[in-house]
């Protein structure tokens, strides 16, 4: 552990002036506890979710006659809806895959899913965002007729090129499994020139979330720590300016902000025990020397009982003794078209070093 610390100083002199001295220690605190585990990959339903945004947003669909057809000739191909079978060119297949998101932010429109654990994508030119029929949610499964189809890629000089094409889609039901929201993962960081062990968010899932489970995430972040830190890189006069990671995905503001808490106070307006602990919002960035840190939340909601489960493992990390403590906790959460309540909540200690 000394040669540790050595080393973290040895970084904060080279780049005193840019890094976040405790950030590091932090992250070597996770690395010198982890040793001889198993190295993990951050995995959503078995499919790779990068740190992108999915910004997922009303536009103007492209028209079908941008998808030409230019008299080629019966082609093979492959794809991941279908990896055991030759896809023949322009033919009709039909598929059952799991929704991820629509990516509208390129030249063709795009669906994203999953298919038995392999990532798809889809061109597609139907209007979704106000319609029933075609806006789905992160996690449903849909029904989908696609064809293999040529298209043209933009550039110097157009080129032809073959993509999966929906022709229609609809949704057989909703997923009814929990939803990976958070985990942590190694990340490369230039200013250490190493890697650091940071919080990932599932930024296809907030996409589509709904209040009820925007509020019972956005209670449990209040009180765990996800990354805060100053925007602007300091404190303001009456500490009004922490950033936070999961606040941030929420669109709820900084942390014991007025949009904070008024949206927290509103849905748990009929909660006391709540609304009584709300009222001890703090404002704690990364850099504290006692702190804590989320590992992993799952959620799952229960359609029919009108419940939201949050599963989370967090942690206890003191700075200055180089330790850490770690726990569970399951809380439960009623809802309905109004408000939201904490209706159990267990918490188990681990032993872990």
């Amino acid at each position: 552990m000394q040669k540790i610390y050595q080393t973290t100083l040895t970084l904060f002199r080279i780049k005193q002036k840019k890094m976040k001295i405790q950030y590091i220690l932090i992250a070597l605190i996770f690395i010198s506890c982890s040793q001889g585990t198993k190295e993990k990959k951050a995995i959503i339903n078995n499919s790779k979710i990068d740190n992108k945004q999915i910004v997922v947003s009303p536009q103007k669909v492209k028209d079908s006659s941008s998808f030409k057809t230019v008299n080629e000739p019966k082609t093979k191909f492959t794809s991941n809806l279908k990896p055991n079978e030759t896809i023949l060119l322009n033919q009709v297949y039909t598929d059952t895959i799991v929704f991820t998101a629509y990516d509208d932010n390129y030249d063709y429109f795009m669906l994203l899913g999953e298919k038995n654990g392999k990532s798809v994508s889809l061109i597609y030119n139907w209007e979704w965002y106000n319609n029933e029929k075609y806006n789905f949610k992160y996690g449903d499964i849909i029904k989908v007729k696609w064809k293999m189809h040529s298209i043209s890629i933009a550039g110097d000089g157009e080129r032809l090129d073959f993509s999966e094409r929906a022709i229609d889609a609809e949704k057989i039901q909703s997923e009814n499994k929990p939803i990976k929201f958070l985990w942590r993962a190694d990340k490369f960081n230039q200013e250490a020139n190493q890697k650091i062990n940071s919080i990932f968010i599932n930024e296809y899932f907030y996409s589509s979330i709904n209040d009820q489970e925007k509020a019972a995430l956005g209670y449990v972040a209040t009180f765990i720590g996800n990354e805060c830190w100053w925007d602007g890189e300091k404190p303001n006069e009456n500490r009004s300016n922490l950033k936070c990671k999961i606040l941030k995905a929420l669109d709820l503001g900084y942390q014991c902000s007025d949009k904070h808490l008024g949206f927290l106070q509103k849905w748990f307006s009929t909660d006391t025990v709540a609304l009584k602990k709300l009222e001890r919002c703090v404002t704690m960035p990364f850099t504290a020397t006692i702190q804590t840190t989320f590992d992993k939340i799952t959620l799952f909601t229960d359609k029919d009982n009108k419940t939201i489960t949050i599963n989370y493992k967090a942690y206890r990390i003191n700075v200055r003794e180089s330790s850490r403590k770690a726990w569970t906790q399951t809380d439960i959460f009623k809802y309905n078209l109004k408000n939201i309540t904490l209706i159990s909540s267990i918490k188990t200690d681990l032993n872990e070093e």
